[in-house]
């Protein structure tokens, strides 16, 4: 969810209260022209300590209005068919593009970072929206027409899962903001769903987090987070079956 649909949900959360941009004003203990600005036409971003303030102030909690902006955000948006992820694996420089596009870097800034020409860029936005992915617009600019959320055990899912990703693994997770934590342990079905429940749980925090970011002016950079639980022995549990110790 973008900058912009997290606003609208915001005003959306004000009318719903019947609180006027005067009385907002007076509870946030700023002047109304300053809010009419915050609110005002063309305004993307709200610093996330104003916005945090604003929801407290109001007593709604930032998790309601994220989820209603999300869902104002993405109810235009179709998902990614099959024909569309076929292309997009066969084609994974478009479908890096795409991704860094979702979350609003500009093509100059992808350029720029990738080192990518003009011509290339033309190309890659011509083919997006040949292909209906996204609406290329006069200026540069464009609208997305699909949502990034893959099919299940779809050509992208299948690409991205962990079995596809071994570099993701590949040494310690011992840098700056890095962890990994894993442990084997016999559980019965009914905590292991207790379980599942809390991963599920932590997936919605992540997402909120995710949108709460995005309010926020700091640079940005690429992370994966994976969580999993299934039943699973170790191969070399297998070497102990039938084992003997020869004397």
């Amino acid at each position: 969810m973008d900058q912009k649909a997290m606003i609208e949900s915001l005003k959306k959360s004000l009318k719903l209260k019947g609180i006027s941009y005067k009385k907002l004003a007076k509870m946030m203990e700023l002047s109304k022209p300053t809010i009419d600005k915050m609110f005002s036409k063309g305004v993307t971003v709200i610093p996330l300590d104003r916005f945090l303030k604003i929801c407290e102030v109001i007593e709604v909690p930032i998790e309601e209005v994220i989820s209603r902006g999300k869902v104002d955000a993405v109810e235009s948006l179709m998902e990614l068919n099959l024909e569309q992820e076929k292309f997009m694996v066969k084609n994974l420089p478009y479908l890096a593009f795409l991704a860094l596009l979702r979350v609003h870097q500009s093509t100059e800034k992808i350029a720029e970072i990738y080192n990518l020409n003009k011509g290339t860029v033309v190309a890659i936005m011509a083919k997006l929206d040949k292909w209906k992915i996204i609406k290329w617009l006069p200026g540069e600019e464009f609208k997305m027409l699909v949502r990034l959320k893959f099919l299940e055990d779809g050509p992208i899912s299948k690409l991205l899962k962990p079995s596809k990703l071994p570099e993701y693994f590949q040494g310690d997770f011992d840098g700056v903001n890095e962890y990994q934590y894993f442990n084997l342990y016999n559980f019965s079905e009914s905590t292991l769903n207790i379980i599942k429940s809390k991963f599920e749980e932590h997936s919605k925090e992540i997402e909120i987090l995710k949108g709460l970011d995005r309010t926020m002016s700091e640079k940005v950079s690429a992370a994966g987070i994976h969580l999993s639980i299934r039943h699973f022995n170790p191969p070399f549990f297998e070497e102990l079956r039938n084992f003997e110790v020869k004397s």
